[in-house]
């Protein structure tokens, strides 16, 4: 190649050109090779699934794919391995995780036992134990179980032993009776399942809810 005068002018390149050419034998790898076939066609549209899981690594794991943070994810692993470790132990002694780290509560969770002979002066008279004793909570489940008592009485409802409240309220067809009856059961369930305290007057309010249900009762005898 000649080289740059000295007055600065650019030479004319005289050297040659050597032409070259592209083998017809690779030519036709290139042809046959997808990845070379530029037709115009667009790429291939991902699926949901392809979507979902590109939408999960760039927004939730690829901030965490830190070198930095691997004794953490080391720690989160084991103590996930423990866990359900823990949990399988757990379901084959037939193990209540409430009971291993909480003192159990006291609760029934069947329906409240009533029964359909006792009079209702029998009744009253365990109610006013119960007042007496301040022992409003179970003054409160006794004035459910007349109320139970009542429907069953005239046949509203059919009582059984393994059957829950709400399963008495779906089955209470009277349209006048349901909402007080409703009112009843929330009261009863919010104190005796959620085992709040219950004073005087939480008990009056549903001595006071079961004495309109049961007029609405009685008056539909009329």
């Amino acid at each position: 190649m000649a080289t740059m005068p000295a007055t600065g002018q650019v030479p004319i390149d005289t050297t040659a050109v050597v032409r070259r050419t592209t083998p017809t034998d690779a030519l036709s790898r290139f042809r046959a090779d997808p990845a070379f076939q530029y037709d115009g066609r667009s790429p291939a549209q991902l699926s949901l699934w392809q979507r979902i899981k590109a939408w999960i690594w760039t927004h939730l794991l690829k901030p965490f794919d830190n070198p930095a943070l691997s004794p953490v994810w080391n720690g989160l692993f084991y103590l996930f391995v423990a866990g359900g470790m823990f949990f399988a132990v757990m379901k084959l002694l037939k193990m209540d995780a409430e009971g291993v780290f909480f003192r159990r509560r006291r609760r029934e969770n069947g329906p409240v036992e009533i029964n359909v002979d006792a009079p209702n002066a029998d009744l009253d008279r365990l109610i006013e134990k119960a007042v007496s004793a301040n022992d409003f909570r179970r003054a409160v489940r006794i004035i459910y179980r007349k109320a139970l008592r009542d429907l069953a009485e005239r046949d509203l409802i059919h009582w059984r032993r393994e059957r829950t409240n709400q399963e008495y309220l779906a089955e209470l067809s009277v349209p006048r009776l349901r909402r007080p009856f409703a009112a009843l059961t929330y009261l009863f369930e919010y104190v005796w399942y959620g085992e709040f305290p219950v004073n005087e007057t939480v008990y009056r309010q549903m001595r006071g809810a079961y004495s309109r249900f049961h007029r609405l009762v009685s008056e539909g005898e009329a």
